[in-house]
């Protein structure tokens, strides 16, 4: 009997959607490693789902992608041997190369030939080679270089306060104007005043340089995803006001690398409530002071100040809750790398919250368009 032949649109739509499942599992094993490193269970799982990505993309002879996987293979194997040493940040690169390998899968699929660097892919593979091979002193190096290859935009610049602080308060750009105009945030004095606040907010931390203007772009968009069930103009004020007493913090208490203790952690929560007051005293401002209050509060009632749940907390803070969150983890550095978390990791995190510290609904909304940015006013995620 004749065989029947498969179109090929059809074969490449399966791998890409076997490419993704498996990622996901991939994931979930490297994360349930890291979180107990005693447990080798995870890597087991790992490696099945590793070998079954690299059989495939040799099955559709993409050669050099599955020499990435079998990299990739490699790397585990040697941490269940324990020839090298596992870190975190090993985890970053299990992240970040599993994205990299669905992404290039994806414009191969889709005929971008020309957009698949080859190049870029054996310098991904050398660099993974360069971790296997380097000796206990050189290892975090070649670790650290082998994240810079695979994001190049994790590496935090170095920012000169008093630079910053000699910045005058900007005034409105075109784009923020066109912002502002898409979204239907009607523009006031007051607005205005909460934006110009902005930039000394910033510049009492190196680590919050930008960090305004990209939350309230993911805020407005969620917001507008979800067909604006949050007042827009009442949004964007709480966005620049929601983190205004954070700047008022100690600096060590601000940049402390290690755990807070108890009377640190209370001056930090303390800030949601003072935030809240300096909006609240103003008129016309009680829904965005609302949002400011409750930002940090959890969907399970283990946040704060007032430990509420899912159903007393306003959209508005649910918003703030995961853009805050999200900005957080993909600009931050971490502290024994001096490296931002990738973007992989962030995501990951924040899903891993669903249900407990963040809104399920608003977290599926934030995938959506965090995944689909062509089909938003996020042209460009920072």
């Amino acid at each position: 009997m004749e065989q029947t032949q498969l179109p090929q649109g059809y074969l490449h739509t399966r791998l890409l959607t076997h490419i993704g499942v498996t990622r996901q599992l991939c994931e979930a094993a490297m994360l349930k490693y890291e979180e107990n490193p005693e447990d080798c269970a995870p890597l087991d799982s790992l490696q099945i789902s590793l070998g079954n990505i690299r059989q495939s993309l040799s099955s559709h002879e993409l050669t050099l992608l599955a020499s990435l996987v079998c990299e990739l293979e490699n790397l585990i194997q040697a941490i269940r041997m324990e020839t090298i040493h596992y870190h975190s940040t090993v985890t970053d690169i299990v992240l970040l190369s599993l994205e990299c390998i669905q992404s290039k899968t994806k414009k191969i699929t889709e005929g971008s030939f020309e957009e698949v660097s080859e190049e870029r892919l054996r310098q991904i593979i050398a660099s993974l080679q360069m971790i296997l091979n380097s000796d206990k002193k050189h290892h975090q190096n070649a670790v650290r270089a082998s994240i810079l290859v695979l994001d190049p935009t994790t590496q935090i610049e170095h920012i000169e306060l008093q630079q910053l602080a000699m910045l005058a308060p900007p005034e409105p750009s075109d784009s923020l104007t066109q912002l502002f105009t898409h979204y239907g945030v009607e523009k006031s004095a007051d607005l205005e005043f909460f934006s110009s606040l902005t930039a000394p907010i910033e510049a009492r931390s190196q680590y919050w340089h930008g960090r305004s203007e990209r939350i309230l772009r993911l805020a407005l968009e969620m917001n507008h995803h979800a067909h604006q069930p949050v007042d827009p103009t009442q949004l964007a004020a709480a966005v620049y006001m929601h983190d205004i007493s954070m700047a008022f913090l100690p600096l060590d208490i601000l940049h402390k690398q290690g755990p807070l203790n108890r009377n640190e952690k209370r001056i930090l929560h303390g800030h949601a409530r003072s935030s809240y007051e300096m909006l609240h005293r103003m008129m016309n401002w009680e829904e965005a002071a609302e949002m400011v209050h409750q930002h940090h509060e959890h969907m399970n009632g283990a946040g704060y100040p007032n430990r509420l749940t899912e159903k007393e907390i306003c959209d508005g803070a649910k918003i703030i809750a995961i853009v805050d969150t999200f900005d957080a983890r993909t600009h931050e550095r971490a502290h024994t790398t001096l490296l931002r978390r990738p973007f992989a990791r962030a995501l990951l995190e924040l899903n891993r919250e669903t249900g407990t510290q963040f809104s399920r609904y608003w977290v599926d909304i934030f995938n959506h368009i965090i995944r689909n940015p062509d089909q938003t006013k996020l042209h460009v995620i920072d």
